[in-house]
């Protein structure tokens, strides 16, 4: 579950900062889904808690540096509407990635990861329209 801290409204889109109420980390998310769908998230509000998920944006990487991020792979396939996604964590934190994104790459447990955004793909039951 994740308190929504902060909601910062752009012209189209927004960043949302979340904090993880399990691990403590907050993280800032993209929501871009209201410039998507009518089925959007405008309905969450600053100081609610909410069961979220959140997508990487970025790319693997086949050797450690000081730009990536070695992410665990707890289960491949995952559904979220009708888009595949790696199930990943990163610590304690959980995360997705697009399936997509494993091209040229053998899957093994532990990958290198580098993302230069985090992308907010579903809030309680709602699922941003780029994966329906």
């Amino acid at each position: 579950m994740y308190k929504i801290i902060k909601i910062r409204n752009y012209a189209a889109t927004r960043d949302i900062e979340l904090q993880n109420l399990n691990t403590n980390t907050i993280n800032l998310c993209f929501d871009d889904s209201a410039v998507v769908s009518y089925n959007n998230f405008d309905f969450i509000e600053e100081g609610k808690v909410y069961d979220c998920k959140m997508e990487l944006f970025g790319n693997f990487e086949n050797t450690k540096s000081d730009f990536n991020v070695i992410v665990t792979i707890l289960e491949s396939d995952v559904l979220i509407g009708n888009t595949k996604y790696l199930k990943v964590s990163i610590d304690s934190d959980i995360y997705y990635i697009l399936m997509s994104d494993t091209k040229n790459f053998n899957l093994t447990k532990y990958m290198y990861y580098h993302f230069t955004r985090i992308d907010l793909i579903q809030v309680d039951n709602v699922i941003h329209g780029d994966c329906l």
